[in-house]
């Protein structure tokens, strides 16, 4: 074998070690990114240039963007600020800054963030930043100081206000079953049992916990509704109990909701939603009538009446890991359980005529009766909104009447005219109906013509990454990211790296 062959020898075995070496990195690379995409926090990472490469999940929901619209763009593009170059010129870390901005849907963001260097053989190579949103948290602390504040005025003035506006007698329904619901309501009102309210979205869980507190002995004390799926866990526990002052940093001393409701009631909205790691916390309060603010040596006595709902039903929700069964025993005393709005059909030309009448006063309609067609639309649909849809769709058909218009016709319920002409449809064959219609899921059709170009770019280049997503125009984060979406396995890439 002449000496040039071997040495052609040597070479193709040098760089197929090579892009082998490039593969294996590759991989790496994609499981540090899916370790990236677990984390709460978001990331960002900025080459020398201060241009953004990578960004997580966590940070598209902060930016409201995806994340193939910003990589790819310096900071001052997308922001307007020019914190990343002063960093890197700098060579500083910046830990637990707080910073405000507005992003792209006008919104006002808040968020705590902490930026350091990256560097390699102490040459800088760029920066990352680690970022926490605290907005919510800033809307949660403006709540409860709202809250606290209306309590604090009702008491000043005297005022009978207990942070309510139904009663059971606001409750419109004429059929069996509905007033069944509301008999069993007023019964347990007169007691201060736990009860557990469950109903599917829409059917009016807070208005019959309201109802109940009304019909209660303790009607003059407050009613404080919390939303458990819109809580973040972190803050569940302080919003519940209290904090005093010095409990941990930052920490005000802070009435709890169990302490500000007093001997009212406590409403509990969608239990199930309530982090399972706080359920524990919440059984021990309730089975001991106790509880303490956060970092306080000091118990302080339950005295309201806990009233919790649920959108699925109890068992399910215990099956599927959301309720604790323990938790279960102890919210559920008593359940009331609402019907649906498609149980009770009887009850819809009245509701249809209440939320008339109501919106007739708002809008300044003419509307005086309900056209018999609407009715029957009405009475076929399935209502997955329950109450809350049906009201919408009146205020919605409201706002698109004319000012003469008197009698309120299917005409202005686009859906329900869907309903009735799919209805309509299953009259005839529905092979005589759709035989000559070919069905095409646009979404999968894009996906396979974005993944043939970017197989085909990369069998250009060699499975060249760099190349590649030159040749695509896009940036090499971008490619990664479509790959992934894509569903394209890097294993697959070596196939292209050894051709």
């Amino acid at each position: 074998m002449s000496r040039e062959n071997q040495k052609l020898i040597d070479l193709e075995g040098e760089l197929l070690k090579l892009k082998l070496k490039i593969c294996e990195y590759e991989k790496k690379n994609s499981l540090f990114e899916n370790i990236l995409e677990q984390i709460d926090e978001a990331v960002y990472v900025y080459d020398r240039d201060g241009t953004l490469i990578y960004m997580n999940g966590v940070s598209e929901k902060i930016e409201g963007q995806n994340r193939d619209m910003l990589t790819g763009k310096t900071e001052t593009e997308i922001w307007g600020t020019n914190v990343v170059l002063s960093l890197l010129q700098d060579k500083n870390t910046i830990e637990n800054e707080r910073m405000y901005y507005t992003i792209s849907n006008g919104k006002r963001v808040h968020i705590m963030h902490s930026m350091y260097p990256y560097f390699d053989n102490n040459e800088i190579m760029g920066c990352f930043s680690i970022t926490k949103d605290v907005t919510q948290i800033d809307d949660m602390l403006m709540n409860i100081y709202e809250l606290q504040q209306q309590l604090r005025t009702n008491k000043r003035t005297n005022i009978p206000i207990n942070g309510t506006r139904f009663s059971l007698n606001d409750i419109i329904g004429d059929s069996q079953i509905m007033k069944k619901c509301i008999e069993n309501a007023r019964k347990v009102s007169k007691h201060k049992s736990n009860i557990l309210i469950y109903g599917e979205t829409g059917t009016g869980k807070e208005l019959f916990a309201q109802g109940i507190h009304n019909a209660s002995s303790n009607h003059k004390e407050p009613f404080i509704a919390i939303n458990c799926s819109a809580i973040p866990s972190n803050l569940l526990e302080s919003l519940l109990f209290g904090t005093i002052k010095g409990s941990f940093t930052g920490a005000l001393e802070t009435k709890g909701l169990f302490e500000q409701a007093e001997e009212g009631t406590l409403f509990l909205d969608e239990v199930n939603s309530m982090p399972i790691d706080m359920q524990p916390k919440l059984l021990r309060v309730l089975q001991e009538k106790k509880y303490r603010r956060i970092g306080d040596t000091k118990d302080k006595n339950v005295k309201c009446r806990v009233i919790s709902s649920t959108n699925i039903e109890p068992a399910e929700a215990i099956k599927l890991g959301q309720l604790r069964q323990d938790l279960y025993y102890r919210i559920a005393t008593v359940t009331i359980t609402i019907p649906p709005l498609r149980e009770r059909n009887s009850d819809i030309c009245l509701l249809i005529c209440y939320f008339m009448d109501k919106y007739n006063k708002i809008f300044n309609t003419k509307f005086e009766s309900v056209d018999s067609r609407l009715i029957k639309a009405c009475n076929s649909y399935n209502w997955p909104g329950n109450v809350r849809e049906l009201e919408h769709m009146i205020e919605s058909a409201l706002n698109l009447s004319e000012s003469y218009e008197k009698i309120l016709t299917l005409d202005l319920f686009p859906i329900l005219i869907n309903i009735e002409a799919i209805h309509n449809q299953y009259q005839f064959s529905e092979e005589n109906c759709f035989r000559d219609i070919k069905k095409i899921d646009l979404n999968i059709e894009l996906n396979n013509y974005e993944m043939r170009l970017i197989k085909n770019a990369l069998a250009d280049n060699k499975g060249n990454i760099a190349a590649t997503s030159r040749q695509l125009s896009i940036h090499r984060c971008v490619l990664y990211n479509k790959m992934k979406r894509l569903g394209m396995d890097l294993n697959k890439l070596a196939e292209y790296v050894l051709k």
